[in-house]
Formats: C-alpha cells, structure tokens, sequence
C-alpha cells in the first residue's frame, strides 16, 4: 500500500481486510480448563466481592463450563449438585402478569434493531453483540413468526390477501432485515470478533456474535482458523481459563464463553452446544424428555 494511503486506514476497515489468524498457541488446554471452572465453584479472587449479587451467574459459567467440557457430574458431587438445584429454585419468583409475552418481546426487539441492522440494548442506542445475541436467541425461541424476515416478505395476493391483513402479518416478523443482521454480525469478526464497530477483538464476542449466526444457520460463513487462534491466544497458560484478551488474567464469563465458541468449531474435548438454549444439546435433550416444562411438548 502507498504511504500517502497507509495512514487512511481504521479499525472499521479490519472488516474488509483479510483475516490473520494468531500463531503462536494451537493447543486448547482441557484439563488446565477443567481446574480453572472447579476453582471458580469454590473460591474467587477478591475483584469478585463487589458482583456479590452475581452469585447465580457465575456458577452457570462455572457449571456450564464443565458441562460443556463433559466433566461436570465427575468435577462436582451429587450433593453439590442438587444444593445448586434447591439454591436455584429457591431464588425464583412467580410473576403475577398472565398471558403470552411474545408479541410485547417482539415488538421491543423490532423497536431495537438499528440503522446498521444489529440490535440495541433499548431503543435508539449503538448496536452491540451481546443484545445482537439476546434478541436473536429470543426470537428464536418464540419461534414460528418471531424469525421471519419482514424485508423479504410478499403479499399473498393469490389467496386474497389484503393490504391490512399483510401489514398484520408483517408486524409479527421480529427481524426488520435479518440479512442485514447477518452482515453486521459476519463484519464483527478481525480474527476473533468485536462486539461493535471500532472496538477491541475479545473473547466473549466470539459466543455473542457466533452464537447469533448459528441460530440463523449462517455460523458456516466464519472465519475458523481465525476465530480459533484467537481464542487460544487468550487462554492462560498457567492458570488455565480465558481472559478477555491476549495476556490478560482469566475470568468465570470470559472462560465459559471461549469455550462455548470452541464448541460450536467442533473443538475436541467440548460437547456441542445447543445457541438458543445455551446448554450443551446433552442437557438439552435430558431438558427435553426429563423435565415437565418440556416433556412431550416437542
């Protein structure tokens, strides 16, 4: 490139340019892992103290990581395990409004996708990897009309359809351009992914934006050899765990969702994992076929 051009070149454009996978750390360290979540269910540092409230989230990354990792029956005791199921039940709280929620999520996911086609925390705000992902697994997960794509659709003239009843139709349709939504996500990724444009590549952005695009089926489209080599860049050698980024201390979020990422990659020693549900489709299916929220109801 010439020099007077060398200097007109941002972050934006990483997106455009080739991608060029890290070299150095090609060994996913399992059993370095395996020790990290097991520590994390037991004893945290001390910048942990302040995210107190947090107790619940952190023992699913720490839980799901080993799930994930097909040790967790083996990594906790029985009677660890049904202490975190009563614990778990003990915090739930029945809500008191009756009926269906979806159409109510719908329309605020619809009210959040943005110009550039990703989704917002709330309306008019930047788009964002981790709400990209909430609204997508969301949509997902009413299934049925929430995934549909109002840009692509048509009246259906032939069967009498008239204006006001495609409009209705239409408004049921949660993504506004969900090629656009593919787009914004598939130029997220440098080597690993950015959870918005201008930002740092970090390591959870690889689950945000990748399990975004598995549910759309379009996780095809990464870049692997980048996506991993990044991940295992930001594993630590010694303590195992991911951090956020290259050389820097693991942490219970970013150690789960390296690992998730590595999962959907097909990454020996990792079950697959199911991205509405964010379980491995082990528990998935125990979920399925052994519980009464969804026995029988497939």
């Amino acid at each position: 490139m010439p020099s007077d051009q060398a200097s007109s070149t941002t972050v934006a454009d990483a997106t455009t340019m080739p991608h060029e996978a890290p070299k150095e750390q090609t060994k996913f360290e399992r059993e370095k892992h395996i020790q990290y979540l097991k520590r994390s269910l037991q004893m945290l540092p001390q910048p942990y103290t302040s995210m107190d409230t947090h107790r619940m989230t952190f023992g699913m990354f720490a839980l799901g990581g080993l799930e994930l990792l097909g040790v967790l029956e083996e990594s906790v005791s029985e009677a660890n395990r049904q202490a975190w199921i009563e614990w778990v039940y003990s915090q739930q709280r029945v809500p008191d409004s009756q009926g269906s929620p979806g159409m109510a999520a719908i329309r605020f996911i619809q009210e959040c996708q943005t110009y550039d086609h990703g989704f917002s925390q709330s309306p008019q705000q930047e788009s964002h990897g981790g709400s990209t992902y909430c609204a997508v697994a969301t949509l997902g997960l009413i299934g049925g009309e929430a995934l549909w794509d109002q840009k692509t659709m048509t009246r259906n003239v032939q069967d009498g359809e008239d204006e006001a009843a495609f409009e209705l139709r239409k408004s049921r349709a949660g993504f506004l351009d969900k090629e656009g939504t593919r787009k914004w996500c598939l130029q997220r990724q440098t080597t690993g992914f950015q959870g918005r444009i201008n930002k740092k590549t970090d390591t959870c952005y690889s689950f945000w934006i990748g399990a975004s695009l598995a549910i759309m089926d379009s996780f095809d489209l990464v870049d692997f050899d980048c996506n991993r080599g990044f991940l295992l860049e930001t594993q630590h050698k010694v303590f195992g765990g991911f951090g956020k980024w290259v050389d820097t201390y693991p942490d219970a979020l970013h150690s789960y969702m390296g690992i998730a990422s590595l999962s959907f990659m097909s990454e020996p020693g990792i079950l697959p994992l199911d991205p509405l549900l964010n379980i491995s489709k082990r528990m998935q299916e125990r979920i399925y076929t052994q519980t009464v929220f969804w026995k029988d109801s497939r």
